[in-house]
């Protein structure tokens, strides 16, 4: 019997312990574009983002019980972060989007995330408007509109 294996990006593994806020950090950007935007402009590594969160789940040593995951659409790269509640993701989601920008020496242009409270908080619009990112978000209880964020939790919560 012949059998493929589809390789799996290797889980997220801190060196140290991770307390809640903190970000986590995987993989390296990819040079080049790959993508293309609407109206045809090519989209750069850190210009499009997608974010999700998902929790409750096992509390981590730090203490924090959800988790926040943020993947550039272009490289595939991937941020994640431990928050304590799922309301605290002003601190780390300034964090990832200058991490992202540090590493794409690119500024992010759009981030995609459903329409769950933490999205449509006044602390979130806040942190977007401050950096100058337009948020997309998907119909309400439509998590296939997000799908690439969607299936990014469900790949870190099997690993």
């Amino acid at each position: 019997m012949n059998r493929t294996k589809a390789i799996a990006r290797p889980p997220v593994k801190p060196q140290k312990k991770v307390e809640a806020g903190e970000t986590i950090k995987e993989e390296t950007l990819k040079e080049g574009p790959r993508k293309t935007g609407g109206g045809g402009t090519e989209l750069l590594p850190g210009q499009r983002a997608v974010t999700d969160m998902f929790g409750p789940t096992v509390a981590s040593i730090g203490g924090g019980r959800y988790g926040m995951l943020f993947k550039d659409e272009v490289s595939g790269f991937r941020l994640g972060a431990v928050l304590n509640q799922k309301g605290a993701l002003k601190d780390p989601m300034k964090k990832m989007v200058i991490e992202l920008r540090a590493r794409s020496g690119n500024d992010l242009q759009t981030l995609k995330c459903d329409c769950e409270g933490s999205y449509i908080s006044a602390d979130f619009k806040t942190v977007l408007g401050e950096m100058l990112i337009h948020p997309l978000k998907s119909g309400p209880n439509d998590h296939q509109q997000n799908g690439l964020a969607e299936n990014e939790v469900r790949v870190v919560r099997k690993d």
